[in-house]
Parts: C-alpha cells; sequence; structure tokens
C-alpha cells in the first residue's frame, strides 16, 4: 500500500470513529437524563456526565470500509450528592441504550454516511475518581463510512 493510500485509510478511520461517537451522543441526549461529550473530555465540571470515546482499530478486509471501533462509554455522577444505587440507576439509563436490540440501526440513523452493524465483546468498570463515582463500559462496535440501505 503506498503513501496516499495509507494516509486514506487513517483518515476514513478517524473519521468514523467521530461519527460514531457523534451519534451515540445524539441518541444518549435524546433521553434527557445526562449531558452528553462525543470524544475525549476536557470538560470536568459539568456533572453528571456521559463521555463516548470511540478508538480507530482495524479495517477487514483491508481495503473494504468495513472497521472495528474499540469504545468506551463512560457515566459520571457527583460522589458527594449520589449514592451508588442513584449513580447505577443512571448508567442503567445511559449505558441500558447501547444495549437495546435495534441500537445499531438507530445509530445508522444519526449522521450521514454510517453504517453500524453491530457490537461484541461488552465489559464494564466502576471506580471513584476525583469526588466522582464513575462507570465504564467498553465494547467494539463494526461499523462502515456509507451509509447503506
Amino acid at each position: 500500500m503506498n503513501l496516499t493510500s495509507e494516509s486514506s485509510t487513517e483518515n476514513d478511520m478517524l473519521d468514523l470513529a467521530q461519527k460514531f461517537e457523534t451519534a451515540a451522543k445524539l441518541l444518549v441526549e435524546a433521553q434527557g437524563a445526562i449531558t452528553a461529550f462525543a470524544g475525549f473530555d476536557d470538560n470536568d465540571q459539568v456533572i453528571p456526565r456521559c463521555v463516548i470515546i470511540a478508538r480507530t482499530a482495524s479495517e477487514f478486509p483491508q481495503g473494504s470500509g468495513n472497521f472495528t471501533l474499540n469504545v468506551t462509554v463512560q457515566v459520571y455522577s457527583k460522589a458527594d450528592d449520589t449514592n451508588v444505587q442513584e449513580h447505577r440507576n443512571l448508567c442503567t439509563s445511559v449505558i441500558g441504550k447501547f444495549n437495546e436490540g435495534d441500537f445499531a440501526s438507530q445509530m445508522s440513523s444519526q449522521v450521514d454516511d454510517f453504517h453500524c452493524f453491530g457490537f461484541s465483546g461488552r465489559g464494564g468498570n466502576e471506580f471513584i475518581e476525583d469526588r466522582a463515582r464513575v462507570t465504564e463500559f467498553s465494547f467494539d462496535a463494526y461499523c462502515a463510512g456509507v451509509a447503506l440501505v
């Protein structure tokens, strides 16, 4: 593969990750329960908040335009103002959206030139960081940078 093709593939992956983050942000915020951020979050003042981070992974088969994205969804709430059960209830609402059976098709309809085929490898983690309760939910998303009909 020449340098131009490699550069184009890297740009496609970055663009696809941004489209995934934007689509997920729109769907999470549509619930009205939490403010969501697409991509790495510099605003640590907004709590509760949800941060959706899509990292590019691999294209398979190479040259197909189909990519696996490594996704992390982080939900933050104030440790001083919420107990564990309240935080988990918020997480159930936010993260539960990602577990809906038609979530991939919902994602596909949110942004142009984007299709989400599905998800796998779901796992999670809970911790307290800087007076905030944090729950992370990670999974792989299978996506393409085209609208499929």
